[in-house]
């Protein structure tokens, strides 16, 4: 799923401009849902499932577009792409609720908002100098409003700035926070969620924790000390633009757990967490070489 969920910007427009040439008319939103070359294009049928599906509930776009004037408007729209032209699912779709705002909210989705939350990434990615370093920090200050997709940008600035330890802090707790919200989610298909985070994060910084094994037990101390006393003042329902339901449609079941059982879960969280640790910081030396993700990100 996650494959087909991170769209590549050339393939994808490559497609949708084969598909305007070759029959305009069916490029037009809803007119032609099945193609047959487009079948033949993961990331186009992919793309075209993803707006039929969210299309006036997630967002709305406007009679008359083309897929390709879409794709467009949602790559403007987002600035913190990854660096080989992906985007997520969870990208995508708020990408495209910003080019494409509805006036009313439909269903649960709609009610996630994650504006925010793109702005400050977007804004992390980009700001440089004086304007990084005071963005950094009133990002730190207020990081509990913040879902874990920020932490990891927050943690990737901190390192490019030089600063590994507190990189380190927040990539663990952005691994614990989602940790969290995995649980939470009733849709069981963002379980590989963490693992796709991960993976957008540098090496160095993932291997940099396994240097040092008294800092790395130091620095998780405190990761679960934060986390126990931070509270969570963000709609935790951002983990659930990366499940299976955002993209071929939910069936109006919650979005989340019940409230009841949250408590029961993040004390099983944070004690899985703190074994996974253990097992890190049991191996870590000063020439330690294992990523320190292997565990975490189970």
């Amino acid at each position: 799923m996650k494959t087909k969920g991170q769209l590549t910007k050339n393939v994808i427009a490559r497609g949708l401009a084969q598909l305007a040439q070759a029959a305009p008319f069916a490029a037009v939103l809803y007119v032609a849902p099945h193609c047959a070359w487009a079948a033949q294009v993961d990331h186009v049928a992919w793309f075209k499932n993803l707006v039929q599906t969210n299309n006036e509930h997630a967002f709305c776009v406007p009679d008359g577009m083309t897929y390709e004037q879409v794709l467009q408007q949602m790559f403007k729209r987002s600035p913190h792409a990854a660096p080989d032209g992906t985007i997520t699912d969870y990208d995508a779709i708020g990408a495209l609720r910003r080019a494409f705002p509805c006036h009313a909210p439909e269903d649960e989705y709609t009610a996630i908002d994650t504006r925010r939350a793109q702005e400050i990434i977007g804004m992390l990615e980009t700001d440089t100098g004086h304007d990084a370093q005071q963005l950094v920090m009133a990002v730190e200050t207020e990081a509990r409003l913040y879902p874990p997709p920020v932490l990891f940008v927050l943690a990737n600035q901190l390192f490019k700035q030089g600063n590994t330890q507190d990189a380190l802090f927040w990539y663990y707790a952005g691994i614990l926070r989602t940790r969290y919200d995995i649980g939470r989610c009733a849709d069981r298909t963002v379980d590989s969620t963490l693992a796709d985070l991960l993976r957008q994060m540098p090496p160095e910084l993932r291997q940099a924790g396994t240097q040092d094994a008294a800092k790395l037990r130091e620095i998780i101390d405190m990761v679960l000390e934060w986390d126990a006393n931070t509270p969570y003042d963000y709609d935790q329902r951002w983990i659930n633009f990366h499940g299976m339901n955002a993209i071929i449609g939910g069936d109006r079941k919650p979005l989340s757990v019940p409230s009841g059982e949250w408590a029961s879960i993040v004390a099983k969280t944070r004690a899985q967490f703190r074994e996974d640790m253990d097992k890190v910081i049991a191996s870590a030396s000063p020439s330690g070489k294992q990523p320190a993700s292997q565990h975490a990100a189970k």
